[in-house]
């Protein structure tokens, strides 16, 4: 099987930028791992996922660049949603928008759609997000 490509993305949150990486191992090593680091280095949370029981499938490529984007982005949920310990949760405040510039998801929009209770419109940011700055995982 193909390795398949990682994701990075950067989320402002509370004033300080946050980096999540997700990375795929391979055949040689089927691990998905994503890490959240804090001053371009610290990690403060990790998740890994074993898929070895998939190598064989015919459909493990696509499966495994699922599993990516759902990983990846449970990470920043859990980053905005301030479940990662060590992270304060957010504070409440009045619904406010930001457009993401490229670069940096503004916490401050994903937090807009978690208040408004639309779980797929958060879900819709990160995936439009992620497919503008890195293209489609394959």
């Amino acid at each position: 099987m193909k390795m398949s490509m990682g994701m990075n993305t950067n989320v402002k949150y509370q004033g300080r930028v946050y980096h999540i990486q997700t990375e795929d191992g391979g055949d040689k090593r089927p691990m998905i791992t994503t890490l959240l680091f804090k001053d371009g280095g610290v990690v403060l949370s990790s998740k890994r996922t074993d898929y070895s029981d998939l190598l064989q499938s015919d459909s493990c490529r696509e499966t495994v660049a699922d599993m990516m984007k759902t990983q990846h982005k449970t990470m920043i949920k859990m980053l905005i949603r301030g479940e990662i310990p060590g992270i304060e949760p957010p504070v409440a405040s009045p619904q406010k928008t930001a457009a993401a510039d490229g670069t940096v998801i503004e916490a401050t929009q994903a937090d807009s759609l978690m208040q408004s209770g639309k779980e797929e419109d958060l879900d819709a940011l990160i995936l439009e997000y992620l497919a503008k700055k890195d293209g489609e995982v394959s």
